[in-house]
């Protein structure tokens, strides 16, 4: 799984530098793939292609540090996974889609954290997601990020 990450690495400095910047909204305008808020019960979020149209679906209710974190995740999905819809990923494999969402983790991860808080000297990791306001959850696969962001 190691390559893979090193796969994501290079997808996503391949983006922020073709794009000039790390805002999922922004990425997604940029390459082409649709925003769109609806009201979505307790889900935050999916990536849906249709008719190669890439789609990203938001819930309206959420927060604004949610809504940032899952576009950045979404768009995760519809970069290393383009022609996989993630609503039809649950009940096929559990184990596909673990590894599919953990890859869509990293990647968000990999976008958000831009080394910004290296400046106010977070000593744990719970600070350095709270600072950027990713949820708790994602612990240990920061611990995989490179120590050069960290």
């Amino acid at each position: 799984m190691a390559g893979r990450f090193e796969a994501i690495d290079k997808k996503v400095d391949a983006l922020v530098k073709k794009h000039g910047t790390r805002d999922p909204f922004q990425l997604a305008e940029a390459m082409g793939i649709r925003l769109i808020e609806h009201e979505l019960g307790e889900i935050y979020g999916f990536y849906l292609q249709e008719y190669r149209i890439k789609l990203i679906f938001l819930n309206k209710n959420l927060t604004e540090s949610k809504l940032r974190y899952t576009c950045a995740h979404e768009l995760g999905h519809a970069v290393l996974h383009p022609d996989e819809n993630t609503p039809k990923l649950f009940g096929i494999s559990q184990n596909l889609e673990l590894m599919v969402e953990a890859e869509a983790n990293y990647f968000m991860l990999k976008l958000l954290i831009d080394g910004s808080h290296k400046e106010e000297y977070l000593d744990t990791m719970e600070k350095i997601l709270n600072y950027y306001g990713l949820p708790r959850e994602l612990e240990g696969l920061l611990k995989r990020l490179p120590d050069t962001i960290l």
